[in-house]
């Protein structure tokens, strides 16, 4: 029983000490060639390797993913198509504000040039209208002579 006790432990020690000094052996020692193979002889050998035999279950699951792969690469490209027609729909929505703000200004404007019109007009039925009923005293010829020439 101690013998079995005292090789065990001896196989512990070993398998510490070599993985310490594969851990450490970068820091006490310089870089070498030989540090490099062996790290990377030690990263060879470790890999798994799992195959399992071709079935129906397999090729259905391979069609699915590639199905899959497949709709994925749709929905990309169905994204970018989206993403062209949201721009267009930006811009056409831009085009029809700016229009929209020009066609206001110019209502605006043409209302305002309608009231100053209405109150020309009415100030010039106001004056002709004095005019007729004498309240307004010409003062000079040239008054009498241009408000009788407009008035008829």
């Amino acid at each position: 029983m101690k013998l079995m006790w005292k090789l065990r432990l001896a196989i512990f020690l070993f398998l510490v000490a070599a993985g310490s000094f594969g851990y450490y052996h970068n820091f006490f020692l310089e870089y070498s060639v030989w540090s490099t193979d062996w790290g990377r002889a030690a990263a060879d050998s470790v890999g798994v390797s799992v195959g399992v035999e071709e079935n129906e279950y397999n090729r259905v699951a391979e069609q699915l993913k590639e199905r899959a792969n497949q709709l994925d690469s749709r929905e990309q490209s169905l994204a970018e198509l989206e993403q062209e027609i949201k721009a267009e729909l930006i811009a056409e929505r831009q085009a029809e504000r700016r229009a929209f703000l020009f066609l206001s200004v110019a209502s605006v404007v043409l209302m305002a040039l309608l009231a100053v019109n209405f109150y020309l007009d009415w100030r010039r039925s106001e004056r002709i209208r004095r005019i007729k009923r004498g309240a307004y005293v010409l003062r000079n010829k040239d008054q009498r002579s241009r408000i009788g020439s407009s008035v008829g």
